[in-house]
């Protein structure tokens, strides 16, 4: 959010917050109270913690503190694949963001196997 981190512990202790800070908590509050409530995300702050795809680590949080919060509800209402959100956010994602720690092969026994990428 942009917010930081003596911000935040200030605002525990009772400070008050910069009309600047205080839009930026209010469309956040908005965004995560549209998600679960008309989206029916129960558990958005876990969800938007989740990588968008298997094997990418890029999350809708990431989305969020990129100002891209558009992509962030097309992708919780499904109205966009995490393929189409990917490549709207990083048209490179395949080569930049893929986690090619492993790769997938075939063992001597026919079977498919997983191990570390050299």
């Amino acid at each position: 959010m942009g917010v930081s981190v003596p911000a935040l512990q200030k605002w525990r202790k009772g400070a008050s917050q910069s009309s600047t800070n205080r839009l930026k908590l209010a469309q956040f509050v908005a965004l995560v109270e549209y998600v679960e409530h008309e989206l029916l995300i129960n558990d958005v702050a876990s969800w938007l913690e989740m990588p968008i795809r298997t094997g990418v680590h890029l999350t809708a949080l990431d989305l969020l503190a990129e100002n891209r919060e558009v992509l962030v509800i097309e992708l919780a209402s499904e109205q966009a694949t995490p393929e189409k959100v990917l490549d709207e956010f990083e048209p490179e994602w395949r080569e930049k963001l893929v986690d090619n720690a492993f790769e997938v092969f075939t063992a001597s026994d026919g079977s498919k196997a997983i191990r570390p990428r050299d």
